[in-house]
């Protein structure tokens, strides 16, 4: 066998097994989560998400003329 088969078969090896394992292990995992997040957002009791409204004047920029424009 040449130098090449053996270095890189087990790699080769290694990388198929990682990925066979994680889609075993992942798998079932993944398919809740599609299946939960294919669902309208009524069935899961979850409101859709809204913006909240601040009114707090400490939020807004100052006017100062003391603020510099590229800080």
């Amino acid at each position: 066998m040449s130098s090449f088969g053996r270095a890189f078969i087990p790699i080769g090896l290694a990388v198929a097994f990682g990925i066979l394992n994680g889609y075993y292990a992942f798998g079932p995992l993944l398919q809740e989560h599609q299946n939960i997040s294919q669902l309208p957002t009524e069935k899961r009791n979850q409101q859709p998400d809204s913006v909240a409204k601040v009114n707090d004047s400490t939020q807004h920029k100052s006017s100062s003329s003391e603020t510099k424009p590229n800080r």
